[in-house]
C-alpha cells in the first residue's frame, strides 16, 4: 500500500500512512500489514493496552514513557523496579558525581580515578551504594615469610602481575611467586636421580615438557625412551646416526624404529619378515617395499596399496 494514502485508525483520520505511523510511534510497514490483516485499529496498542506506571512518586502513561523520561531502556527500568533501585531521575554520564567526599566532574573521571567502569558508577547511584564503588576488599598475603597488605602490593614488590599472585595462591604455590618458578624437585627415572626435571631432560636429550608429561601420567620411567630421530641409535650392535638412517638401512619405516625405541625393543627392529617382503615392479626386484618406494620416488603407502590391489605394474 502506498504510504501517501489516507488511513483511519480508531476513529482518527490521518492524511497519509507515514503521518499515522509517526503519530502512533510505529513503522509504515506495521500499518500496511495491519491493513492487509484487517486489524488496523490494533496498531500502536502492542499486545495489550499501555498501563500507567508510577516510579518514585511520578506517574507515567506507560513503561516506555517512563524509560524515556528516566534516560534508560525499558528492560533496565523493569529490572530496576524489581530490585527497588533509585530511578527517580535520569542519570547522565557527563554529570558531576561525589564519591566518599571527592567530587568528580563526570563519570569518566571518577571511573579512571577509582579504576572501575562507568557502568559501575551508574549502578552504584541506582542502588544507593555509590560510596562503595572502588573499595576493594583485599586481604594480606604472606609469601616466603613476608606479609604484604594485599595481592596488588605483593605483585608490585615481586615484579609480577596481580593475576600471577592470585593464581599461585589458589594453587597453593605462593612461595614460588617471583622466584623464577617453583622450587626444583629431584626426580628419579629408571633408577637414576636427577636434581630437577630440567637436568633430567638435558641428560636424556629430550625436552622438559616430555619429562613433565611423563611425571603427570605417573610414568617417569618412560621419559626419554623415545629417542629423537636426529639422535644416534644402536640396533643389534650397529650404530646409526639417526632413526631415519636406521630405517633406510633396515628397510623399515621410521615409525617402526620409533615404536621399537619407545618399547625398548630396538634390537628387534627390522626382524619381522613381513616388513621386509621383497617386491617386483616392472621386472626389477626390491628387497622391501621401503626400498622400492625410495627407488621409485613414491611413498611406502603407495607401494603397499598397489601391492594389495595387484597394481604394482602401474607404478
Amino acid at each position: 500500500m502506498p504510504t501517501s494514502c489516507p488511513v483511519e485508525i480508531r476513529g482518527v483520520y490521518y492524511p497519509t500512512v507515514t503521518a499515522a505511523a509517526k503519530a502512533l510511534g510505529v513503522t509504515t510497514g506495521a500499518i500496511s500489514s495491519a491493513l492487509d490483516r484487517g486489524t488496523i485499529d490494533n496498531v500502536g496498542l502492542g499486545k495489550s493496552a499501555a498501563k500507567p506506571i508510577e516510579v518514585d512518586g511520578v506517574t507515567y502513561p506507560s513503561i516506555i514513557a517512563a524509560a524515556r523520561a528516566l534516560g534508560m531502556t525499558r528492560d533496565a527500568l523493569r529490572w530496576s523496579i524489581s530490585q527497588k533501585c533509585n530511578s527517580d531521575r535520569p542519570i547522565r554520564k557527563n554529570q558531576p558525581v561525589t564519591i566518599r567526599g571527592v567530587e568528580y566532574p563526570n563519570f569518566a573521571a571518577a571511573a579512571e580515578a577509582l579504576e572501575v567502569t562507568e557502568h559501575s558508577i551508574t549502578w552504584g547511584i541506582r542502588f544507593g551504594r555509590i560510596d562503595r564503588i572502588g573499595m576493594r576488599r583485599e586481604k594480606p598475603v604472606t609469601i616466603r615469610g613476608t606479609t604484604y597488605p594485599s595481592q596488588t602490593a605483593a605483585a608490585e614488590a615481586l615484579g609480577v602481575s596481580k593475576g600471577t599472585v592470585s593464581i599461585s595462591i589458589q594453587r597453593g604455590k605462593a612461595d614460588g611467586i617471583g622466584s623464577g618458578g617453583t622450587a626444583a624437585k629431584p626426580i628419579t627415572i629408571r633408577g637414576v636421580t636427577y636434581p630437577s626435571q630440567k637436568a633430567a631432560a638435558e641428560a636424556l636429550g629430550v625436552s622438559i615438557h616430555s619429562i613433565a608429561r611423563a611425571v603427570q601420567r605417573g610414568q617417569p620411567d618412560r621419559a626419554g625412551l623415545l629417542a629423537k630421530r636426529g639422535k644416534p641409535v644402536t640396533i643389534r650392535g650397529v650404530k646409526y646416526p639417526s632413526q631415519t638412517a636406521a630405517a633406510k638401512a633396515l628397510g623399515v619405516s621410521i615409525n617402526c624404529i620409533s615404536n621399537a625405541a619407545r618399547t625398548g625393543n630396538l634390537d628387534a627392529a627390522g626382524t619381522n619378515p613381513r616388513k621386509r617382503q621383497p617386491v617386483t615392479i616392472r621386472g626389477i626386484d626390491y628387497p622391501s617395499q621401503t626400498a622400492a618406494a625410495e627407488a621409485l620416488g613414491v611413498t611406502q603407502e603407495a607401494i603397499s596399496y598397489a601391492y594389495r590391489m595387484d597394481r604394482l605394474h602401474l607404478l
